[in-house]
């Protein structure tokens, strides 16, 4: 359902391949009442969640079971499921933030084992944003030096922090300046670089 719903704001969507209501997230009146939208709130709920219970299963078996070459492991686990937490509510505001002073995302940091217990209110816009901003904190150290270019890695979670940085700095004075650090370190450092415009737009048709 997620993809279902993002993948029409792309850039490269500029044909009619749908006759319901996705069609009104093509011509940029999105209903609120589409399927797509209200089941996307969802999905990244569960998104979020299933990121915590990994968190969780993880600490488990570090703490109880596991030997010393498992934990080094572990710990590059730790950092996938923390990135994949602090992407899902990424998603969560730049979709559903309204507005700065206002209400964010519910924020799932444990696993809840009841209905009522996933009933959580929503969280500040604010808090959403530094919640966020813990994981990413916490996720590029145990990404450091890998590079498995299907899964998140130390430059991934940089990038989406420095991100991030910058569209929370109305809550924190310091996040431009540790945004532009960031990204100077992304482009000194990662050896990364910018694609050109033809490759650009091929890789949102999988021919790169």
């Amino acid at each position: 359902w997620f993809p279902m719903g993002i993948y029409l704001y792309d850039h490269t969507t500029d044909t009619y391949g749908s006759y319901d209501e996705r069609g009104t997230s093509m011509d940029n009146y999105t209903d609120i009442n589409s399927r797509y939208i209200t089941q996307m709130y969802v999905d990244i709920c569960k998104w979020a969640n299933l990121s915590t219970t990994a968190l969780e299963a993880i600490e488990t078996y570090k703490t109880t079971k596991a030997t010393t070459t498992e934990k080094t492991v572990l710990d590059y686990m730790r950092g996938q499921a923390l990135f994949n937490r602090a992407l899902a509510y990424w998603h969560a505001q730049i979709f559903f933030e309204l507005k700065p002073d206002g209400w964010g995302f519910p924020l799932f940091d444990k696993v809840e084992n009841s209905l009522n217990g996933m009933k959580r209110k929503r969280a500040t816009t604010a808090d959403t944003w530094a919640f966020v901003v813990k994981d990413l904190e916490e996720a590029v150290p145990l990404l450091k030096g890998y590079n498995d270019k299907y899964r998140a890695s130390e430059w991934a979670a940089k990038g989406l922090l420095a991100k991030v940085y910058m569209q929370a700095d109305y809550i924190n004075a310091d996040y431009k300046t540790k945004a532009k650090s960031l990204m100077e370190d992304i482009i000194n450092n990662s050896g990364k670089k910018l694609a050109t415009l033809d490759v650009y737009r091929d890789m949102f048709y999988g021919n790169s």
